[in-house]
């Protein structure tokens, strides 16, 4: 017969494929749950272990953002900088939605004309766009505004000392959260977000 462990690998597979459905789905309640079922029941089994990137991204659902992040911003690359925001970026009026990208990953440098497509659409409404980098491996500040030229860009983006990557918990690029009142509503893959979100986001 099968071993335990396989047993075990089994049943959590299937807590898995539940949670990743839920998750992917914007069930983050559901997602919630299966995670800590996984966590509790087969902490050891690999299905666990593929699950942590999506607990942590969970975990940051309803916490309070950096107060100081203002602190952590280094320089503003744009001539719009997200200085509006109650004069600080403490995030703690409205709605802001922030990407964490670098200009060396393909998938970042693919995204970046849609965020500024959101940011034309959305800034009015009541939806603060801003990218935060941290000119990371060979990449140099002069390479990462040529980007931003060349790009056309025009919504806020900033250099950042890697404090509020970390609080994000990023761990795979492009990475987005979502702020409002500040506390932090939604975190995820950026390239997921719908005009459905968008609006939920936005309305009081």
């Amino acid at each position: 017969g099968k071993s335990l462990a396989q047993a075990q690998e089994e049943e959590a597979r299937k807590l898995y494929e539940t949670m990743k459905k839920a998750y992917v789905k914007g069930d983050y309640e559901t997602a919630r749950t299966q995670v800590a079922q996984l966590l509790k029941d087969y902490p050891k089994t690999d299905s666990y272990k593929r699950s942590k990137r999506i607990e942590s991204e969970l975990s940051l659902f309803d916490q309070p953002s950096p107060v100081d992040a203002q602190t952590h911003i280094q320089e503003w690359f744009t001539e719009n900088t997200a200085m509006s925001l109650d004069g600080n970026l403490g995030w703690s009026k409205g709605t802001s939605l922030v990407v964490f990208w670098e200009r060396w990953c393909p998938g970042c440098r693919t995204h970046m004309p849609d965020l500024q497509k959101t940011y034309e659409r959305w800034d009015a409404r009541g939806l603060s766009v801003m990218a935060l980098t941290r000119v990371t491996r060979t990449d140099t500040r002069e390479e990462v505004a040529a980007f931003i030229s060349e790009e056309g860009l025009t919504l806020p983006i900033a250099k950042e000392d890697g404090q509020l990557a970390s609080f994000f918990k990023v761990q795979a690029l492009p990475a987005a959260a979502v702020i409002r009142d500040g506390v932090v509503i939604w975190r995820g893959d950026p390239k997921r977000i719908t005009d459905t979100d968008l609006k939920s986001w936005t309305q009081d």
